[in-house]
């Protein structure tokens, strides 16, 4: 391998860097962002339902859900995107790695760990605050589901 072949192959591999650098920005400014929000409607609902007057009819609480369910699912699918280029950049990196003789780093990280799973579980815990807590347990929840 030459020296100008070498240094472009530094050179692409330096830009798959950056690349995948920004792709973790991005993966931890969306869950952070989609994050605080949905532990802020959590916090929210049970701090109002300590409110003597506050009633969370069918109404609210179908619209608090639209949105919880919007957010999260457009969270989760740009995570998902974004995860993706960042392997896809992460396994070039691998390959220009192998090129130019640099010794493979990987990490083992469990496959139940990750951004969009503390996603599905805030998803669920929004959703089970909506229904649940705003009434406390004398409250019928079922009555917003029209299907039943």
């Amino acid at each position: 391998m030459t020296k100008s072949e070498r240094d472009d192959i530094q050179y692409v591999r330096d830009a798959l860097v950056k690349e995948r650098e920004y792709r973790r920005k991005k993966v931890w400014s969306l869950f952070s962002w989609t994050t605080t929000l949905l532990i802020g409607i959590i916090a929210g609902v049970v701090a109002l339902s300590a409110e003597e007057h506050f009633t969370l009819v069918c109404e609210h609480r179908w619209l608090l859900t639209v949105a919880v369910v919007v957010l999260s699912f457009y969270c989760a699918w740009w995570l998902k995107i974004n995860l993706d280029l960042e392997a896809a950049a992460d396994r070039c990196i691998c390959a220009y790695d192998a090129d130019l003789g640099i010794p493979p780093v990987t990490t083992a990280w469990p496959k139940w760990l990750g951004y969009i799973h503390t996603v599905v579980l805030l998803f669920l815990a929004a959703l089970v605050t909506i229904f649940v807590v705003p009434e406390g347990s004398s409250y019928n929840w079922l009555v917003c589901l029209p299907w039943l």
